[in-house]
């Protein structure tokens, strides 16, 4: 699954804090920097390590959970991919964290690639598949409480999804526009996704209205969001919640805003939107279900 524009996560891990300040007033303020990054890839199908391996550990695996914030690789009940710190590199031993007698040392950047043998080690091998990997972007300064990227332009027009994590501060019936993502200018076809002040969530794709739905989001309650298009299906925290009226993209539009409307006041997320993630094609229930945990665990249960 390969992700086609910017995945969007605070420095400090926290997310992004987006604010109503009341009528007329501005969007609020971001609690802290914010970095995009240029391509983000999370497979969840495993990796392939081959070769020669004494002990054996050559097999094809899943990423287990993370470690010094990237994530490791339980090979088999002996061996572990992870991620030294100190080290500045990645290795196979066998215990997370520990180099010990016999390892493997792989490169500095990616755990793709040739692992050598050390210590009592024999033989190298290598690792191939897709990883978590990430490529920085620009960082944007506390200022105004949306991110505005040119992304939208990038949306294939027939499917697509987006991810989310979020932690709203409001309850659905407070009668409050709050967007979860708009998008702008270009052809001007918007594509969004809101609660809207009449209390339900509904969507746009190609600038119409295809439904609403009464979810009852509540205050400062963790919310995994995909929103598939072209069916545009809306799932919440592994569930199906709506199938609002299919169609795709259209033309589209340029530029996206994440966690705001792209104008007017008082339509701010308001809350904590912790990652943003947009792919070229639709989430399957099994990879909601793979990455809405992979996530929790990463920015939730180890946030650090």
């Amino acid at each position: 699954m390969r992700l086609i524009r910017n995945w969007y996560k605070l420095l400090a891990g926290t997310g992004l804090v987006a604010n109503d300040d009341g009528p007329g007033a501005a969007q609020g303020t971001l609690t802290a920097n914010v970095t995009w990054l240029d391509y983000l890839f999370i497979y969840p199908d495993g990796l392939t390590l081959a070769g020669v391996l004494d002990p054996d550990a050559t097999g094809i695996y899943l990423w287990t959970g993370t470690y010094n914030n990237k994530p490791y690789c339980a090979l088999n009940s002996s061996w572990f991919l992870w991620w030294s710190i100190a080290d500045t590199r990645w290795y196979i031993s066998t215990a997370v964290g520990v180099t010990g007698a016999d390892f493997w040392e792989g490169g500095s950047t990616t755990p793709l690639g040739l692992f050598e043998a050390s210590g009592g080690a024999a033989g190298n091998g290598t690792l191939t598949g897709d990883t978590l990997e990430e490529h920085k972007g620009v960082t944007i300064a506390a200022s105004v409480s949306r991110i505005v990227t040119p992304a939208a332009a990038g949306f294939p027009a027939a499917a697509g999804s987006i991810e989310m994590l979020v932690r709203p501060s409001w309850n659905y019936n407070d009668g409050i526009a709050h967007y979860l993502w708009d998008t702008y200018q270009g052809s001007n076809r918007r594509f969004l996704l809101a609660k809207g002040a009449a209390n339900t969530t509904y969507l746009y794709t190609d600038n119409t209205y295809r439904g609403a739905v009464t979810f009852q989001w509540a205050a400062n309650t963790l919310y995994h969001v995909v929103l598939n298009w072209g069916t545009n299906t809306l799932y919440v925290n592994n569930v199906l919640v709506k199938t609002f009226d299919a169609a795709g993209l259209g033309l589209g539009a340029a530029n996206l805003y994440i966690g705001d409307t792209c104008s007017g006041a008082n339509s701010a997320f308001s809350g904590i939107i912790y990652y943003f993630i947009a792919r070229d094609v639709a989430m399957t229930p099994a990879e909601i279900t793979t990455f809405k945990a992979f996530f929790e665990n990463l920015y939730i249960a180890h946030p650090d």
